[in-house]
C-alpha cells in the first residue's frame, strides 16, 4: 500500500465548483501520481483556498519534457514503455479545469517528484 497524506486547512473552503469534474481531474492527476511511484513512495492531497496540489515522490518529469506534458498525445520516454495510455489524461484534465474557471498547472517537478496544482480565481469559482 502506498502511503498518503491529506492536508487541510484549519477553516471550511467553499469553492463553486461541478463536484463530478473535480473528480475527474483528481481521479487522473492520482492515477499518474500513483504510476509514477512505481511502487515506493508517497503521495501527498494538499488544499488551500486556491488550490489543489497532488504531490508525488516518484521519478518526476524530465526538464526537457516539462513543456509538453499538456499537449495532446504526448507521451514522455519513461512512460511509453511502462504505463498504457494515449496521452490524453493531462490535457483533459486541463480543459476540464478551464471549464471550472480555473486551470492545472505543473508546479514543480524533478527526481524527487512532482506537484500538480489545481487552481482556481476565488472571485470566478
Amino acid at each position: 500500500m502506498i502511503p498518503y497524506q491529506v492536508i487541510v486547512p484549519e477553516e471550511v473552503v467553499y469553492q463553486t465548483v461541478d463536484p463530478l469534474r473535480l473528480q475527474q481531474i483528481m481521479i487522473n492527476l492520482l492515477n499518474n501520481s500513483y504510476q509514477s511511484l512505481d511502487g515506493e513512495g508517497s503521495i501527498m492531497v494538499i488544499l488551500t483556498e486556491n488550490s489543489i496540489d497532488i504531490k508525488d515522490t516518484g521519478a518526476g518529469v524530465p526538464e526537457a519534457e516539462q513543456p509538453y506534458v499538456f499537449e495532446r498525445f504526448f507521451r514522455g520516454e519513461n512512460k511509453k514503455l511502462k504505463v498504457r495510455g494515449l496521452g490524453l489524461g493531462l490535457p483533459f484534465s486541463k480543459m476540464l479545469a478551464k471549464a471550472l474557471h480555473g486551470d492545472l498547472i505543473l508546479k514543480e517537478s524533478n527526481s524527487k517528484g512532482s506537484t500538480f496544482s489545481i487552481i482556481w480565481n476565488k472571485e470566478k469559482g
